[in-house]
């Protein structure tokens, strides 16, 4: 249980700090947008597909940090049912 809550968290401020890229992205382009330097409204990119959260739970560092210690546990808990 405390994995998933774990993987939660960290999957959201992944997503958070992948929203964040992209403002700056966004704001960095010259021109190309009408977007103030100072803007810190990151709302217009929640919607981007690599700001996606479910994104950020499939990334390589949430999935493989707290995947392989969910499969152990899961499976040392069906031992320990099982003997």
């Amino acid at each position: 249980m405390i994995l998933i809550v774990l993987a939660g968290l960290d999957a959201y401020y992944l997503r958070l700090e992948r929203i964040f890229r992209c403002l700056y992205e966004y704001v960095d382009r010259d021109g190309a947008n009408d977007a103030s330097p100072l803007t810190m409204n990151a709302a217009p990119l929640r919607r981007e597909r690599q700001c996606w959260w479910w994104r950020a739970v499939g990334s390589v560092s949430v999935a493989g940090l707290y995947v392989p210690p969910a499969l152990a546990s899961t499976a040392v808990a069906l031992c320990i049912g099982a003997g």
